[in-house]
């Protein structure tokens, strides 16, 4: 995963004690490990049953998940790509969304939408 942009990403896993909050410019998620802006934070493979959101607050240009639970972008976004997850925007889209299993909620489209398994709103 890679955000572009100010963001905020939420992981939890099973049991008290076990959520993860980050924030940063430039978040990766690759291999179960969190990098923000170059520095290394958290092994996520260490969290049991771990469950990931993502939540922007604010513009985004590029946001490439591989999985998680859900995407929300309090803002605007340029391209938003995920192959598992419900995506979320509250502004309107430059470019493409694209989930394979999930939902999309979005206003205006520059580009276009696509899922293949859930629904698409715009508002």
């Amino acid at each position: 995963m890679n955000i572009f942009g100010k963001g905020n990403v939420v992981v939890t896993g099973k049991g008290k004690g076990n959520v993860i909050r980050v924030n940063g410019n430039n978040i990766c998620i690759s291999n179960g490990v969190v990098t923000i802006n170059g520095k290394k934070y958290t092994d996520l493979n260490e969290l049991p049953d771990k469950e990931i959101k993502i939540i922007v607050e604010g513009n985004v240009e590029e946001l490439t998940v591989d999985m998680c639970e859900s995407i929300e972008v309090n803002g605007s976004a340029g391209n938003v790509s995920t192959h598992n997850g419900n995506v979320s925007i509250s502004q309107g889209v430059n470019g493409n969304v694209r989930t394979h299993n999930g939902n999309v909620v979005c206003g205006p489209v520059g580009g276009s939408v696509d899922t293949h398994n859930g629904n698409i709103i715009h508002r």
